[in-house]
């Protein structure tokens, strides 16, 4: 059965097309947002800690955000 955690659909179930469109929609978003940083700020480098890309001497807390 497929699930889309937002409010919006919270009460609701919501069709296999919607779902895809909605988790297609979402990585289209992240992938996005990932190239638009990289152009913007071509040397950071991705943390193996957070995931995040930050400038080389860039001191990670380890919160992913």
């Amino acid at each position: 059965m497929p699930h889309i955690s937002h409010p919006a659909r919270q009460d609701d179930t919501p069709s296999v097309a919607d779902w895809l469109r909605y988790h297609i929609g979402i990585w289209m978003q992240e992938r996005g947002a990932d190239l638009e940083h990289r152009a913007l700020y071509p040397n950071d480098i991705r943390c193996h800690e957070c995931g995040g890309r930050h400038h080389r001497d860039f001191k990670c807390d380890g919160i992913p955000f």
